[in-house]
This record gives structure tokens, sequence and C-alpha cells, in this order.
């Protein structure tokens, strides 16, 4: 299987998996998050009680925000799996110049993503 084959899949895969379930929590919320308190104003606010902060594995329910977090946990993880494909396959290729570009693109990545705290408000 070619690279670019490898790549359209992984993005493929990704973004159908992402887009459905974030289509099922929505669905999910709309019909039963505003019974629990969780509508879509509270949780597009900025002062919303319900971001990744308060997000831990360990209490982890099956509800719509739940979902939600999963789906764009997957959206999000989608480019970061395609720069982990395209680290292997340089390395499989022995193309050093852009196995060391793609190392470095997957560490700014990582940087930005567990040690930069952006406040945007």
């Amino acid at each position: 299987m070619e690279f670019e084959d490898i790549v359209g899949y992984t993005l493929r895969i990704g973004v159908i998996l992402s887009i459905t379930l974030l289509v099922i929590g929505m669905i999910l919320l709309y019909y039963t998050g505003f019974s629990s308190g969780d509508d879509f104003k509270n949780i597009i606010s900025p002062n919303s009680t319900i971001n990744s902060k308060n997000f831990k594995i360990s209490q982890i329910s099956i509800n719509a925000v739940t979902i939600l977090y999963f789906g764009i946990i997957i959206l999000i993880s989608t480019p970061i799996i395609r720069v982990i494909v395209g680290i292997i396959q340089f390395y499989k290729e022995r193309n050093i110049t852009y196995f060391i570009i793609t190392l470095i693109v997957l560490l700014n990545i990582m940087i930005s993503i567990f040690f930069l705290n952006i406040n945007m408000l």
C-alpha cells in the first residue's frame, strides 16, 4: 500500500468517526441534555462548567457531553496521527531530511497541546 493511500485512509477514518460521534452527541444532547442541565448555551459559554479541565478518565459516564468530547478528541488527533504515519514512512524510506522535519512538526504540536496554557479571553 502506498504512503498516500495510508494517509488518505487515516484522515478519512478519523474524520468520519469524529463527525459520527459529534452528530450522535449533538442529537443526544438535544434530546437528553436539557433535562440534565447541559444545554447548548452552557456548553458554548466561555464560563461553562463543562470543559476539558473537568473531564477525568476515572469519572467517565456515557452521556452526550462525553460523546462530544470523544468526537473532538478524535478530530484533534487525526492530523497528529497523520504526522506520526509520516514519521514512520519517512524512516522506512530512509529520508532523513523529511524524517527530522516531521519529528520537529510533531514536537511542536505536542508542546502546543501539553505545555502551552493560552487563555484566549
